[in-house]
């Protein structure tokens, strides 16, 4: 967020891969889930849909009236939101 307030580029990799998040209330839904079923073994809990590093970067800059800008690959340190696999 500090980079899109200043008006710097975000760093990403070439076709980098979408990423997931979870939020308090999805946490407290799924936990709540969790407690009236049957299962043994990991559970992987998410969000809603998964977002690239750029669609994440266009929600937080509308949110801040800015817009952002990208640099592909590269040198310096990538986003780390931006995932290459």
């Amino acid at each position: 967020m500090a980079r899109i307030r200043a008006g710097e580029e975000i760093a990403a990799h070439h076709g980098s891969r979408p990423s997931s998040f979870i939020g308090c209330e999805e946490t407290a839904d799924f936990l709540v889930w969790t407690a009236d079923r049957e299962f043994t073994g990991p559970v992987n809990a998410c969000s809603h849909g998964e977002p690239e590093v750029t669609e994440l970067c266009e929600l937080i800059a509308r949110q801040e009236g800015r817009t952002p800008g990208y640099r592909r690959g590269g040198d310096g340190e990538l986003s780390p939101f931006s995932f290459g696999h």
